[in-house]
């Protein structure tokens, strides 16, 4: 982790209202750029349902590329990490990571839902689940909006030939 990044992210953690606040501003600033979009309800229990998990933790295989950390307004791809995924890696200097490199599912419960849906506890699981990383502010925010939500939607559409009934964002 850069040093730069290090101090912010301690900064951050000694003063949690500082984050709030600018957390609050930058949900702020994207919101009013996004059209009103209802909430769909579930229709059908949510322990039976398809589940998805979503993460802007910045988690990635091994084999997939590291996010950008040389750009300090952040990395707009994003990653489909597969079902079954067992080994995984984080590349975000945004936030102490140091919990979840440890164990995986307090950020990215992936391989916790697998042993649910296993034993019947939940629902199945989707072939694929997203993972962002979550510190995008401007000028990457219009990219972010107008070139790579929609690439997402597009992959959404035609690489998962099993859509989610509900959707679990993990944020970090």
């Amino acid at each position: 982790m850069a040093w730069h990044h290090r101090l912010i992210a301690k900064v951050l953690n000694r003063f949690p209202s500082l984050a709030e606040k600018l957390t609050l501003r930058a949900v702020k600033s994207v919101a009013s750029e996004l059209p009103a979009k209802p909430w769909q309800p579930i229709t059908q229990a949510p322990f039976q349902a398809k589940l998805m998990l979503v993460t802007t933790g910045g988690v990635h295989t091994p084999e997939q590329p590291p996010f950008d950390m040389g750009n300090s307004h952040g990395d707009t791809s994003f990653r489909w990490i597969p079902k079954n995924q067992s080994d995984f890696r984080i590349t975000h200097d945004y936030y102490d990571h140091t919990d979840a490199d440890a164990d995986i599912n307090c950020l990215f419960p992936l391989p916790l839902a697998n042993r649910l849906s296993e034993n019947g506890l939940i629902g199945s699981l989707t072939s694929h689940h997203p993972s962002f990383m979550g510190h995008i502010e401007d000028p990457l925010v219009p990219e972010f909006l107008d070139k790579r939500l929609p690439d997402f939607h597009s992959q959404f559409k035609d690489q998962l030939k099993d859509p989610p009934d509900l959707v679990v964002l993990s944020p970090a």
